[in-house]
């Protein structure tokens, strides 16, 4: 019995992080004008202190860059089979923002591979490791961020 709640939880999770990943996927033209029409805030004391800071390059930053979506899916199934779980999340969340999707074999691809890598990143954190943990923190992130 324990078994099956674990697959039925495993199984919910995955299909909640692909309902979020195709109900987020599809912003309108209205939407991302509203967005680019709105000024940026002031700059703050601590707004200017972080941006004095080198940061990485974060997964905002490919959000306007086209991005070669087979390249990328590929990239990520070598860092997958790899185990470079962060290698394999950032490239798949960048994809998904990067608004380089076009058309639905694309998206079926994308889906498929987010839902292989969640898969792995469950499987690697029930072993312990730290880095599939990480990856899948910088999920749940970039659920809330939208």
């Amino acid at each position: 019995m324990k078994h099956s709640y674990w697959l039925v939880s495993r199984l919910g999770w995955i299909a909640c992080l692909l309902a979020g990943a195709l109900f987020t996927g599809g912003c309108s033209k209205e939407a991302e004008e509203e967005v680019a029409a709105t000024p940026p805030p002031a700059p703050t004391e601590e707004t200017a202190e972080a941006t004095e800071a080198p940061a990485e390059e974060s997964t905002t930053e490919a959000a306007l860059v086209p991005m070669n979506v087979d390249d990328t899916l590929r990239g990520s199934d070598q860092a997958v089979a790899a185990k470079d779980w962060g290698t394999a999340t950032d490239a798949l969340l960048k994809l998904q923002m990067s608004g380089s999707i076009q058309n639905d074999k694309q998206s079926w691809d994308y889906n498929r591979r987010m839902t292989v890598l969640q898969d792995q990143l469950m499987q690697a954190a029930d072993a312990g490791d730290p880095k599939a943990q990480a990856a899948i923190e910088l999920l749940k992130k970039s659920r809330r961020v939208r």
